[in-house]
């Protein structure tokens, strides 16, 4: 591996998380309770759409490296997307917790493909 590889990855990723952040600390802050979990299907759905839409890019390797591995791997969280499924589950919310797993993963789905769409038009 290196060192230039790692720092790209290190540089993306300080960005994704800062922008997971504030995504969240704003959506929370704005909405108060929080019977819906939409900062992490906000921050997947906005993931998907931008790695759809750089994985079918010219970009160089590095930027790509940056920008998907790196600020899209630190933007994006399966784990936080379970726990906010485990936390509707545990709170008897299933019809949230239904609602919650398919926006995930059919909107997520049709955001990839409308990165790649896009993508395709801008090469």
């Amino acid at each position: 591996m290196k060192t230039l590889q790692v720092l790209t990855v290190m540089g993306g990723g300080a960005f994704g998380a800062l922008a997971r952040y504030l995504l969240w600390f704003t959506l929370e802050n704005l909405r108060g309770q929080r019977p819906f979990p939409l900062a992490t299907l906000l921050a997947n759905l906005i993931g998907s759409f931008l790695l759809g839409l750089v994985a079918f890019s010219s970009l160089s390797p590095y930027w790509r490296l940056a920008i998907a591995t790196g600020f899209l791997g630190a933007l994006t969280t399966f784990s936080t997307f379970e726990l906010d499924l485990f936390r509707l589950f545990d709170e008897g919310r299933y019809g949230l917790l239904g609602m919650y797993l398919a926006s995930n993963l059919l909107l997520g789905f049709m955001a990839i493909i409308l990165g790649r769409n896009l993508a395709l038009k801008l090469n």
